[in-house]
């Protein structure tokens, strides 16, 4: 079971050995890393004498084991040491598990090539836990509580009771590798109680009947490889089990015991809790047990403040805070008939035998999810690289003076100036003072401080201390409630303002996770952040981008919007798919240029990347107007540069170009396309054909302003294109956009508003913009192709530029002119000067080529 995906490579088995001072580990996606190093260290360096410490000997294990291989072998080195044996230690625990059970039943012990496992779930709608929660305190919080709750039941089943093995956990819970016993969960301890109870004992503890988590076993068992019979593997039900989560009810008789004799609203946070019963957690209409969690998270932050709990600290200067979202479409590479098939572990071969496909085998599944996650972190989640896109905040203004009454330690409140504006702050009992937690530039423009001294945080603060220090009384509010009601907390006089080195970055992760990945950041740095995102994309998973897309969305709002309407905007977003076999045509296909592949990715793809250029076919009445067109690069690379990838980079080809028949191409093997009835032909990248038909699900971007928390009912889209559904006075939707037309997006609006000599000034842009959209409107253009409009906006555009009109490359007038007449040249003054404010001083000129 723990060999399965070590197929055998057919010939020589040194032919894609790696040299001893070149061993490169693989993604299972194709994507290698530097060579590795350090190993024997890493091993002699384990915590031995910390071996009965479980989770620490675990954790050092898994850092040493995570930078070693399975197999050195190309394309067997995708396996880590530490997914392999991980694996090979569950399987083992739990079959030990099993045999002692059986034992003791039967006074008998099963037959080695029988063994049969089981997985026991606990799932449940983690999104309904946790997108309930009313601000970001609150998320975090509860976050925290399901976290707790599920390591209590991991350490019931992996340490107290040593029955089974963590292998999956995301926001929906957990998955865990147990014996095959049928009735495991019915099993009694020597108290008396059976494993089911234990387990739902522990998560009682920790979510108090709130949240009730039935666990699950398989109802059939698995045996992963079977022994000594080839081709009659049992891949574990990953898939289904992950899209089989219970509701996230709370205990129908612990809700009844609360609600007993009390007629106070619901808690805020749970839904379910009664207020109070503290006079405190009344006020903040919280229950007393929320007001304790929403605390020590408070409390934990004062103590480490380099990071951020506070909403107001991540937004602007503007005052807004943007939710970046993605997701990557895992449903059909989790299922053994899926598009791990899509991968080879022999190089196929012109007339040859069939070339052998990679096994959907546990270690290698588990690679792939733990790939995914780690993407996330790797790409936006170390603080190092957050910083470089979003910047670091290096001070914290501390309020201190003479309180008239107590305030609640570590309780968030806010000041109300004479000016009327709010001022945020949260009390420190350490430190005894009252910490802003504003952004300070935003705070200081609000109050009246003119552009000069809003330029820097640094400046903003300097200006808010001579503001604040001047002798004025304070009067301090309980939070604002739903209502627009605040309660007076005290006042503080004789004031004091310090300023407090802390260096924070300006970003609070929401969600990570193999699939989904969310986080908050300055409305100001979001493109930067979605760049980056698919700019490691577009690098680590160039191989397999056309079967595994990126959905990538940003959910814009004012820091005061309602939390959960965000969270909520941001879900709806994430629903869309792209069809895995919507019909393109090759229409291109080349060697790209090396000093194309070192502009789009410093040369990252390595030494041969394919350029391709496509168009979805014509005739398809699903086929949205709009995304028609793709150019994208493929990497068949590897960390050798002179060894070509021959097993990860292939495109389906549902029909061959007429004068390039299939049977004339080298790297080619037929699998049938996941999600529906038919079989199709893999050919390698390098060898695909203008005129071929294929089938490929595109990557998109998409981003919405959450102006009123309703706006997020608008976002639908259709299941069939991927397009947004429009709205009731469009005819057409002109979002999302293609991943790739990012670049474009960027490039336009910075050919129009940025770079000299072509850059117009800000009330231009408006006018050529009304001009195009009236004109869209008295002719009642319905499609985003209307040439008509398209001759308009060239004109437009000609007169607005002048001479300088016939001086930009025809490709980038053609993008231009396009992109008004279809609408999207709205969508990006939308975003660039409604959502992101781009004031004239940030429009300056820059001397640098603009390319499309």
């Amino acid at each position: 079971a723990a060999h399965i995906e070590k197929e055998e490579s057919k010939g020589d088995k040194s032919l894609f050995q790696q040299p001893a001072d070149d061993t490169r580990p693989s993604s299972p996606f194709g994507f290698e890393r530097l060579p590795l190093k350090d190993l024997t260290k890493n091993l002699e360096g384990l915590p031995y004498d910390k071996l009965k410490e479980r989770s620490v000997f675990e954790k050092a294990v898994q850092s040493a084991f995570g930078g070693a291989l399975g197999d050195t072998r190309r394309p067997l080195n995708e396996v880590t040491l530490w997914d392999w044996s991980h694996i090979v230690a569950a399987l083992y625990k739990a079959a030990l598990a099993g045999a002692l059970l059986q034992h003791q039943e039967t006074a008998t012990l099963p037959d080695p090539l029988s063994l049969k496992w089981r997985l026991l779930a606990l799932r449940f709608d983690g999104s309904r836990v946790v997108d309930r929660s009313p601000d970001i305190q609150a998320l975090l919080a509860r976050r925290e509580w399901v976290r707790e709750g599920l390591d209590k039941a991991k350490r019931l089943l992996e340490e107290d009771y040593p029955l089974g093995t963590e292998v999956y956990r995301d926001s929906n819970g957990s998955l865990f590798v147990v014996p095959d016993v049928q009735e495991l969960l019915e099993y009694t301890g020597s108290g008396g109680h059976t494993l089911k109870f234990l387990i739902q004992q522990e998560l009682e503890s920790v979510f108090d009947g709130e949240l009730l988590i039935t666990p699950r076993l398989d109802q059939e068992a698995w045996w992963a490889q079977a022994p000594n019979q080839s081709g009659k593997d049992e891949i574990p039900p990953i898939a289904e089990r992950l899209g089989e989560n219970e509701p996230a009810n709370p205990d129908p008789a612990k809700v009844k015991g609360w609600w007993q004799n009390n007629n106070t609203e619901p808690c805020r946070i749970s839904g379910v809790r009664p207020q109070g019963p503290s006079t405190k957690a009344v006020k903040r209409k919280l229950s007393d047990f929320w007001l304790e969690r929403t605390g020590k998270r408070s409390k934990e932050w004062a103590a480490n403040p380099e990071n951020t709990i506070w909403m107001s600290e991540v937004a602007d200067i503007n005052g807004r805070v943007a939710l970046v979202a993605a997701k990557l479409d895992l449903k059909h590479w989790l299922t053994p008939d899926g598009l791990v098939n899509t991968l080879l572990a022999t190089s196929p071969q012109q007339g040859g035998s069939a070339p052998t496909k990679k096994t959907p085998s546990f270690a290698r599944l588990r690679r792939i999810w733990e790939t995914c996650a780690g993407f996330w972190k790797e790409s936006i989640g170390e603080k190092e690289q957050l910083a470089s896109l979003v910047g670091t905040v290096e001070h914290r203004l501390i309020i201190q003076g003479t309180l008239s009454t107590s305030l609640g330690p570590y309780h968030a409140y806010e000041i109300l100036l004479e000016t009327g504006i709010d001022v945020e702050v949260v009390w420190d009992e350490k430190k005894q003072g009252l910490i802003i937690i504003d952004n300070l530039q935003y705070l200081a423009r609000r109050i009246g401080a003119k552009n000069g001294a809003c330029k820097t945080p640094e400046s903003a603060a300097d200006w808010l201390i001579s503001y604040l220090q001047d002798g004025k009384e304070l009067k301090i509010y309980e939070p604002e409630d739903s209502g627009g009601k605040r309660r007076v907390a005290g006042c503080i006089r004789d004031i004091g303002v310090e300023l407090e080195q802390h260096d924070y970055v300006p970003a609070i992760s929401v969600l990570s996770e193999p699939q989904q990945f969310m986080i908050l950041v300055p409305a100001s740095k979001a493109l930067a952040v979605a760049q980056h995102i698919k700019s490691e994309y577009e690098v680590q998973f160039s191989r397999v981008k056309n079967r595994l897309p990126l959905h990538l969305s940003v959910v814009f709002f004012g820091r005061k919007q309602p939390f959960y309407a965000v969270l909520d905007a941001a879900r709806r977003m994430l629903k869309r798919n792209s069809p895995v076999d919507a019909a393109w045509m090759i229409e291109a296909s080349g060697q790209a240029e090396s000093t194309e592949v070192c502009r789009h990715s410093n040369g990252r793809l390595g030494n041969r990347v394919t350029n391709l250029k496509l168009r979805r076919k014509v005739g398809d009445n699903r086929l949205p107007q709009l995304n028609a067109e793709l150019e994208t690069m493929v990497s068949y690379s590897t960390g050798d540069p002179n060894t070509e990838d021959v097993w990860y980079p292939y495109l389906f080809v549902r029909r061959a170009a007429p004068d390039v028949p299939l049977e004339s191409r080298e790297h080619t093997f037929n699998v049938s396309l996941p999600g529906c009835n038919a079989e199709a032909t893999l050919v390698h990248v390098k060898e695909v054909k203008e005129g071929d038909e294929v089938c490929y699900a595109p990557s998109t971007f998409d981003f919405e302003f959450l102006d009123v928390a309703a706006r997020r009912f608008e976002l639908a889209y259709d299941e069939a294109t991927g397009m947004r559904l429009p709205r009731s006075h469009e005819a057409y939707a002109t979002r999302p956009f293609l991943l790739e037309d990012l670049d474009v997006a960027q490039c336009l609006w910075s050919l129009a508003a940025e770079n000299a000599p072509t850059r117009r000034e800000n009330a231009q842009l408006q006018q050529i913009t009304g001009l195009i959209e009236a004109k869209r409107r008295d002719w009642r253009v319905s499609r985003p192709d209307d040439d008509v409009l398209n001759k308009f906006a060239d004109q437009v555009f000609r007169r607005s530029l002048g001479k300088l009109w016939n001086e930009i490359p025809e490709i980038q007038r053609k993008k231009l002119t396009s992109w008004a007449a279809s609408g999207r040249w709205r969508d990006l003054m939308e975003l660039y000067m409604s959502i992101l404010k781009l004031p004239e001083s940030e429009t300056s000129v820059k001397e640098q080529e603009v390319i499309l």
